[in-house]
């Protein structure tokens, strides 16, 4: 079985197709959301797709608008064995909004951790050192689990993000880039996760789906010397721990 740990299934033109490709190639897909009002669409959608785990989100780019619903959140989230996507976005876009994102963020890290826990992907677009602040501040137990999608930091922040127990979610775009590579090499094998951030990300100009999530494996099995069957294990291994505290409220599940 292959992990795409971060997926925005409910973005492709056809929902069913992505989830016949997962089926197909073996995948289990966290279906990240952007916001919290698609979410019980997403977990209505997935019945009946064991391999599809959906996440509740607040994505930071919407903060400051009315999608941004905290209250909704909240009711939503004993329903969520995920969360995802949040974070923060400190793009020259989103940049005004920051200081409302990083309120947004903390609570949601609180509310989760009173909650017992969630394990959560987390977005930090020029954002990863306030991101690890939060996660240090808000959740210094560690309560939650947090899978760092598309790391873009430095090394000595990846370094922080280990010592907190971080996942990183690795995706084709960070093993084309020299940075990304580097990241990749100084993560422990136990941190990594595997994710296409599809639709976003795209081959020959074509959305990128779940079973293309094999691309980055063989990348980790040459990497760490080792069989792709070995690192697929590994990884799989990986995200079971990751979700070792999701709880098993929410429809669509494979657990």
């Amino acid at each position: 079985m292959l992990v795409d740990a971060h997926c925005h299934v409910d973005l492709y033109p056809s929902y069913a197709s992505i989830v016949h490709d997962a089926r197909s190639a073996n995948v289990r897909v966290l279906a990240v959301t952007t916001t919290p009002r698609s979410f019980t669409g997403n977990l209505e959608r997935a019945k009946g797709a064991p391999l599809i785990s959906v996440a509740l989100g607040m994505h930071p780019q919407i903060v400051g608008t009315a999608h941004a619903d905290m209250a909704l959140f909240e009711k939503l989230l004993p329903k969520a064995d995920f969360i995802g996507e949040v974070g923060l976005d400190a793009s020259p876009q989103y940049y005004k909004t920051l200081s409302q994102q990083e309120a947004v963020l903390s609570e949601i890290l609180r509310l989760s951790a009173t909650a017992n826990g969630r394990p959560m992907s987390v977005h930090g677009v020029r954002a990863f050192k306030r991101v690890l602040a939060t996660i240090g501040e808000h959740d210094p137990r560690g309560v939650n689990r947090y899978a760092l999608h598309w790391f873009s930091g430095t090394i000595a922040e990846a370094r922080t993000g280990v010592e907190l127990k971080c996942y990183f979610s690795v995706n084709e775009a960070m093993i084309a880039s020299q940075r990304g590579r580097e990241i990749i090499a100084a993560v422990p094998l136990d941190a990594v996760l595997t994710e296409t951030d599809g639709p976003f990300i795209k081959r020959h100009d074509a959305p990128i789906r779940p079973s293309m999530v094999l691309g980055v494996t063989e990348y980790l099995a040459r990497l760490w010397g080792v069989t792709v069957q070995h690192a697929a294990g590994q990884i799989r291994d990986n995200f079971d721990a990751f979700a070792a505290s999701a709880h098993s409220v929410a429809g669509g599940t494979d657990r």
